[in-house]
């Protein structure tokens, strides 16, 4: 059950301006930049290792996106504390598998269908999760997160077409602070399941608890923006017309990826409040 995606390659595309390009499996895909938002690059260090410290092993996070004001600040070697954030991921083992309009009908099935038991299932294994990235935080950073805990509260999906899915959440993390007191932050998501040139891309959106709304817009539009820049033409749109798959398992990584990547700013955004600090130098 557990998923294999080999990471994309993440270069500047002249032709669009703000755009990455980025490889699942062999096929090209080119990701617009939110308006007003930038790359994470490996090199701003130390926070993109915190957020590449948080993607589940089952899959791969080809870019994300946050402020231009967060990102000058991550690339002055300092951490910031976004509010909100763009991620696009993918599923490991999906990454040479070409997927059909058939597969991704089915897999949209399979989303409205099991809403709740997707959501249990994600329950069940995000303990471990935390568990696991908090471990590695802690030894390759040396930073106690004190994460204790992550639930999340996924809604029915609220727009779908022939090649799109999105359904939102709210998700609550707590935090032992250090009077051993738990404190909790929340955090509003929109996941959408894309079909582009016959792969599947999970895309998350995230904000404030108050900002679900805005959440759901910025997705759809974003959405948009993806699939104008990747029209399926010759041989993609073969592939695309054939056409069994356990389909939830990409819900779950989706739903998971998406949690995941927001928990570092949910953390930070807890610890500053706490503190009352500005961005530091770890």
């Amino acid at each position: 059950m557990k998923r294999l995606l080999r990471l994309g390659c993440l270069v500047l595309l002249p032709a669009l301006a703000g755009a990455v390009d980025i490889e699942v499996g062999s096929t090209r895909l080119v990701i617009p930049a939110p308006g007003g938002y930038a790359l994470l690059g490996d090199e701003m260090q130390p926070y993109a290792g915190l957020i590449g410290s948080s993607v589940p092993p089952q899959n791969v996070q080809h870019a994300l996106f946050i402020a231009e004001e967060d990102a000058a600040i991550a690339a002055k070697g300092l951490i910031p504390r976004p509010k909100r954030l763009f991620t696009v991921q993918s599923l490991r083992d999906l990454a040479y598998r070409p997927t059909t309009t058939r597969d991704f009908t089915q897999l949209k099935r399979t989303t409205r269908s099991e809403n709740e038991r997707l959501a249990r299932l994600v329950e069940e294994e995000m303990p471990g999760l935390l568990r696991r990235f908090t471990e590695g935080i802690a030894k390759d950073h040396d930073i106690d997160l004190a994460l204790s805990s992550c639930k999340a509260l996924p809604f029915p999906p609220h727009f779908e077409s022939d090649r799109a899915l999105a359904f939102s959440m709210i998700a609550t993390y707590g935090l032992a602070g250090a009077d051993g007191r738990q404190e909790s932050i929340e955090m509003s998501y929109t996941v959408t399941l894309v079909h582009v040139k016959a792969k599947i891309v999970s895309l998350a959106v995230a904000g404030p608890r108050e900002e679900l709304e805005w959440t759901r817009a910025a997705a759809r539009e974003w959405t948009e923006r993806i699939l104008t820049a990747n029209p399926s033409t010759g041989e993609i749109a073969e592939q695309e017309g054939h056409g069994p798959f356990e389909w939830w398992v990409v819900v779950k990584y989706a739903l998971l990826g998406a949690l995941a990547a927001g928990v570092v700013a949910a953390v930070i955004q807890a610890k500053r409040r706490r503190a009352g600090g500005a961005p530091r130098r770890e």
